[in-house]
């Protein structure tokens, strides 16, 4: 369980104020917002990262700030928007960084060879496994800062923008992917610009707009679509795949 509880924070002036927020384990949360609206903000002090205001950040009743960070990171793993990994490092080198906040006692509840092959397997990995980074394309490159976070087997796992880069056939298979840990009993929370990636994959939709408002996704797609509509300033269409109702923009229809 990830809680928010009264966070304000911001940086020449405040982002968010008073906030109070809670995403159970079992679901996948995705933060959707215009640029600049505090998506990735928000992650960094759900991860811990940076330390509010006002407020705090727990997890499983832990307050974050109370943990040391090698403590925090057998708790939560997080995915930066953007890194730029040492190019000369290997994917094999990049990956077993995961496995860093482990090496202290107590060791992680899974021996290090099965977490392997299973990260290596789970992003497609077997190919590239002992090139360079700067030998590899982008998405490589992305697949194993994944495969990193994976690694870490954290019961909290925070990701923003993990689809970048990734073909559509890596998109699907990671999205899946992000499904099936959250079943397994894992709280994960991502930051998205792919509102239908999202809903196609079943996760649970917020929108984050300009003045710091969060608010989950409304349930009737009338009333997405009109907040939809509000925070990004852009008509839009509804489309129905199946038993889910995407939306386009209109000037492209």
């Amino acid at each position: 369980m990830i809680r928010l509880q009264k966070l304000t924070f911001g940086f020449d002036a405040p982002l968010f104020r008073d906030m109070s927020l809670r995403f159970p384990p079992g679901r996948v949360a995705a933060l959707l917002g215009p640029n600049g609206a505090g998506k990735s903000t928000l992650l960094r002090l759900a991860a811990g990262l940076l330390a509010p205001w006002e407020g705090d950040v727990r997890i499983d009743g832990a307050r974050l700030r109370d943990l040391a960070p090698l403590d925090r990171a057998k708790v939560v793993s997080y995915l930066p928007q953007t890194f730029d990994p040492p190019g000369d490092w290997t994917v094999s080198e990049m990956v077993f960084l995961g496995n860093h906040p482990h090496v202290q006692r107590p060791p992680a509840p899974r021996p290090l060879r099965e977490r392997t092959e299973e990260v290596r397997s789970l992003l497609d990995l077997h190919r590239v496994w002992d090139r360079p980074l700067d030998a590899i394309s982008g998405g490589e490159v992305r697949r194993t800062l994944l495969a990193r976070v994976l690694l870490q087997d954290t019961q909290v796992i925070i990701l923003d923008e993990p689809a970048a880069h990734l073909d559509i056939g890596h998109q699907r298979s990671l999205f899946v992917l992000l499904g099936r840990l959250a079943r397994s009993g894992r709280s994960i929370l991502l930051a998205s610009h792919d509102l239908n990636l999202s809903l196609l994959h079943g996760q649970d939709p917020w929108i984050l707009d300009a003045s710091g408002d969060l608010r989950p996704l409304p349930p009737s797609p009338q009333e997405r679509r009109e907040l939809i509509e509000r925070t990004f300033g852009i008509p839009v269409t509804p489309v129905t795949h199946g038993t889910v109702t995407c939306f386009l923009p209109a000037p492209v229809l």
